[in-house]
């Protein structure tokens, strides 16, 4: 066994291989869990790139300015709750 852990850039690319072979989504998130274990993306992340990128022809694997704004809402929500307890 390699040493190799990949990243997201890597999973997404294996998900576009997967989904170009008319693969599921359960069948690609198992082979992508066979092949990287506990590196393996999620379920739930899987089927998000398969319906919300790939269907409409989006195949950039790049993280976008969109997906860091909302991880950062996401991170200010979380500190505001903490801090308000």
């Amino acid at each position: 066994m390699t040493k190799f852990v990949p990243n997201k850039e890597h999973s997404r690319t294996a998900l576009i291989f997967y989904f170009h072979l008319k693969k599921t989504v359960a069948e690609s998130y198992r082979l992508l869990e066979e092949a990287y274990d506990e590196h393996a993306p999620s379920q739930k992340t899987c089927e998000r790139w398969f319906h919300q990128h790939f269907k409409i022809g989006d195949f950039d694997v790049a993280d976008t300015e969109k997906i860091r704004r909302r991880e950062i809402v996401t991170n200010t929500k979380t500190t505001r709750k903490a801090i308000e307890r």
